[in-house]
This record gives structure tokens, C-alpha cells and sequence, in this order.
């Protein structure tokens, strides 16, 4: 029994190395987001957390200054304009822009991701009718707090450029399937839709051979945290499900910064679920088949994407990524 149980620990736990860091990323997170609730609101909290969680991956990435500024000018700009836009065509346009938008970006280091791209799909989906300003700002907000806990850990950067023109047909690819999955989805009604673009950003990676490695661990990691989400949803206690929610908080950091997507789904899965779907947790059995639908749809065409473009790692030379320095 021990031993299983050590065995579980060491699958389920990320090194302590970057547990920590995690615990003080979960820590800032849940001071700044409830100071924000108390004086503006939930919605503002939402902005100001999304802002700081999608501005993590630049402010762990070695950029030029200009860099920095775009990134989080697109992010902020992104959440304004996904608030806005009437769903779902409206903010199907905003995530295809910004995808198209982040291209130079991710030539820049290809762990920036679509991180502009999920901001606009879940603050659009979840607060719809918000004042964009507010939200574009607290967004800016939010990744001034992410560059400046960086900043304070003294955590080490490092950027892995990318061709040119890998990081050209990535948003090209993920601008395509991300606004068509959202739109199909959202004409379906489906109250949720931005799932599709969080495991697309998780799945699709700018190299194909990454892609082709990372998708399938993607979708069984987030049906194992479908099965966890629902265990903390509907067998524990209120006290004992926000310990839960806060511990799975910190995997789910932990794992996202030693780079293993599948284990950050296991965590970062009952995070969202718990979150920004609570209200949707009365019908249990819809809000699992969901998931797993846009899960299943979004990783086969990642797939999809990814054999189409298998080759093109070998084709491009990594020198013909275009100088940010």
C-alpha cells in the first residue's frame, strides 16, 4: 500500500523544484484575484486571473522588451474584444484574428502558445457583456503581476525560437480550427465552448513532431481530470473541495512550468470545470459529455493538422526564423 501510494505521489506530484514556484504562482493568484472580487467584482477577478495565468508563459520566456509589450498589448486587446463580440460570430473572428496575430510572437519562443487566443475564447464565453476597457486593462494587470513574480523568484529564462514559417502555418492551422470548432459549437449551443480552444493551445504545438507527441496525452490527461473533477464536485465535502480545488491549482502550475501538457490536464482540467462551469455541475453527465466531445473533436484535428504537416521539421532550417533581438 505504501508503495503504491509512493508510486501515485511521484506520477501525480511535479519535482519540488517547481512545486514551489508553483505554490507562490497559486498564492499571488488567489491574493490579487479576491482583493479584486471584494472591490470590483468577480468579473474583474476573472480578467485580472486570466490575465496573470496567460501572461506566465512570456514572462518565463528570454524576449526583447518589444516582445513583451506586444504580447500582452495582443492579450489585453484579445479580452477586450472577445467581451465584446456577440457569440458566437463574433467571437469565432476575434480568436481567428488573434491567432493570425501571434505568429510573430511565437517565432519569437514557441512555449508563448495561444495564450492571447484562449484569453478572448473564455472571458468572451464567460463574460459576455462586460465593459471591454475594464477587462483589457485588468488583463494588462494580471501580467504585470505574472512578469513580476517572475521578476522576484529569479526564475531562469529561456526561448526556443521557430522558423518563420512554422510559426506562419501554427497560427494559420489554429487560427482556422479553433474560430471554426468555436462557431460549430457555439451555433450548437453548447454553453461552454471555449473547451476547444484551451486543448487546441494545449495540443497544437508550432512543430508538428511536438504536436503528434503532445495531442494524445492532452486528451487522456483531460479525461483523467474529468474523473477527478468529478469526484471533487460530488464526493467531498464544501471545506474539503476548495482545499482540493487549491491543491489541484498548484499541480496544475507545477506541471505547466516542468513542460508535461498531458499531467497539466489532469489538474488544470477540475480547475476550469470548477471555476467557470459551476453553474453548469446540476447536470454532471452533459457537462462531462461535452468535454469529452470538443475534447475528442479538438485533438483529432490537431492530429489532422499535425500529419499534414509532418516533414516540415526536417524542411525548415532553424535558422530561418526572423531576428527579435
Amino acid at each position: 500500500m505504501t508503495q503504491a501510494l509512493r508510486r501515485l505521489a511521484r506520477t501525480a506530484v511535479p519535482p519540488s523544484t517547481v512545486l514551489l514556484l508553483a505554490c507562490v504562482v497559486v498564492a499571488v493568484l488567489a491574493v490579487a484575484t479576491g482583493l479584486t472580487a471584494w472591490l470590483i467584482g468577480v468579473g474583474a477577478a476573472l480578467s485580472l486571473g486570466m490575465g496573470l495565468v496567460t501572461g506566465l508563459p512570456a514572462a518565463a520566456a528570454e524576449l526583447p522588451l518589444r516582445v513583451r509589450l506586444g504580447e500582452t498589448a495582443l492579450a489585453a486587446a484579445a479580452a477586450g474584444l472577445g467581451v465584446a463580440a456577440g457569440r458566437p460570430w463574433g467571437l469565432a473572428a476575434v480568436v481567428f484574428a488573434t491567432a493570425l496575430a501571434q505568429a510573430p510572437f511565437t517565432a519569437s519562443s514557441a512555449g508563448l502558445g495561444m495564450a492571447p487566443a484562449v484569453s478572448a475564447s473564455v472571458l468572451g464565453s464567460v463574460l459576455p457583456g462586460e465593459h471591454p476597457v475594464l477587462v483589457g486593462l485588468l488583463v494588462v494587470v494580471g501580467n504585470g503581476l505574472a512578469h513580476a513574480v517572475v521578476w522576484a523568484l529569479r526564475l531562469p529564462r529561456r526561448s526556443v525560437p521557430v522558423p518563420w514559417r512554422l510559426a506562419v502555418l501554427h497560427a494559420v492551422t489554429f487560427a482556422v480550427i479553433a474560430s471554426a470548432v468555436l462557431l460549430v459549437a457555439g451555433l450548437e449551443g453548447l454553453p461552454h465552448a471555449y473547451w476547444a480552444v484551451l486543448v487546441l493551445a494545449a495540443a497544437m504545438r508550432p512543430r508538428p513532431v511536438e504536436a503528434r507527441r503532445t495531442a494524445p496525452a492532452v486528451f487522456v490527461g483531460t479525461l483523467v481530470g474529468l474523473a477527478v473533477s468529478a469526484v471533487v464536485a460530488f464526493a467531498l465535502p464544501r471545506p474539503a473541495t476548495i482545499v482540493a480545488l487549491v491543491a489541484c491549482a498548484v499541480l496544475m502550475f507545477g506541471w505547466a512550468l516542468a513542460g508535461d501538457a498531458g499531467r497539466q490536464s489532469w489538474f488544470g482540467t477540475p480547475v476550469i470545470v470548477l471555476l467557470a462551469s459551476s453553474p453548469a455541475l446540476v447536470d454532471p453527465a452533459r457537462v462531462a459529455a461535452e468535454r469529452v466531445l470538443l475534447t475528442g473533436v479538438s485533438v483529432g484535428l490537431a492530429l489532422l493538422a499535425a500529419w499534414l504537416m509532418r516533414g516540415l521539421d526536417d524542411a525548415v532550417a532553424p535558422g530561418h526564423a526572423p531576428s527579435t533581438h
